[in-house]
């Protein structure tokens, strides 16, 4: 039994009834008394009724009267599951004092009984503690994790608008290509017409509009070429972005839910501790 508990009995009793009590540990030692003087001191009567010698110790006015270091009293053990814990002691007339100190014995007991249960319930929270720090580490991984790809699919969604926005300006570029071919070719056609009409003359000139119009009919086509498949990758790309920003979401929502998670372990380790504190009281 705890020792701060059992002086606080003993004054208690003492201050209620003017008897004085001691508390025996199994080593014979009083290690709780009224009289705090007393504490540390053996008790061979004391001992004996722990070591099964004696029942009780009793000690009568009479046998007091004649030995003038007896005082009056009796002693008993309590009995704790079948094994003797302690032994109480308290001074008076054996058959008045005996009901008190059976009620004392049953407070004794009770506080045993409530001593083990605190116990057993702080090696119970200790491993549920255990298990969930356990838990809450793992659950701060996978956030940290679910952090990281949130974050990472953020910078894709900047880099797939920046590739968007790009394709955009190729796009133009490739408008201004297609317009300059046309024009190529429009010039092309007036040389060769103007070569046809000047005969002999424009013989040479009518080899240079033909290439002209050569080089312009082929980067017409090349121009085409690189537009449908600028279209593609467009599409490609905004599919992608539409994908990845509904994933960075979902993403975030999940690491929202286990950083919540996380909270309530926090909580439920405080509500726990503050279970055991409340028994303690």
């Amino acid at each position: 039994m705890n020792a701060t508990l059992a002086q606080q009995m003993c004054d208690m009793i003492t201050r209620e009834t003017t008897h004085q009590v001691i508390m025996v540990g199994k080593d014979g030692k009083i290690f709780a008394a009224s009289d705090r003087k007393r504490i540390g001191a053996f008790h061979l009567i004391a001992k004996k009724v722990l070591d099964g010698e004696l029942n009780e110790g009793i000690v009568t006015a009479k046998e007091a009267n004649e030995k003038a270091a007896l005082k009056p009293g009796i002693t008993l053990p309590v009995i704790y599951k079948n094994k003797k814990v302690l032994a109480l002691g308290m001074t008076g007339e054996p058959e008045v004092v005996r009901p008190i100190i059976g009620i004392t014995r049953q407070n004794i007991i009770m506080h045993i009984q409530s001593e083990e249960k605190i116990e057993f319930l702080n090696e119970k929270v200790a491993i549920v503690n255990k298990e969930l720090n356990r838990i809450s580490e793992f659950i701060q991984q996978i956030s940290g994790v679910a952090q990281e790809i949130a974050t990472e699919s953020e910078v894709t969604v900047s880099k797939a608008i920046e590739s968007v926005e790009k394709l955009a300006k190729m796009v133009e570029i490739l408008e201004i290509i297609k317009s300059i071919a046309r024009r190529s070719n429009i010039i092309g056609i007036n040389a060769a017409i103007e070569a046809a009409r000047v005969g002999a003359a424009g013989r040479g000139f009518s080899v240079v509009a033909k290439e002209v119009q050569n080089l312009a009919n082929s980067s017409k086509q090349s121009t085409e070429t690189i537009s449908e498949i600028l279209k593609d990758i467009d599409i490609n790309v905004r599919t992608l972005l539409t994908r990845v920003k509904e994933n960075s979401t979902v993403q975030q929502e999940q690491a929202n839910a286990i950083q919540g998670i996380s909270n309530s372990i926090i909580a439920i380790e405080e509500g726990l501790e503050n279970i055991v504190n409340k028994m303690k009281q």
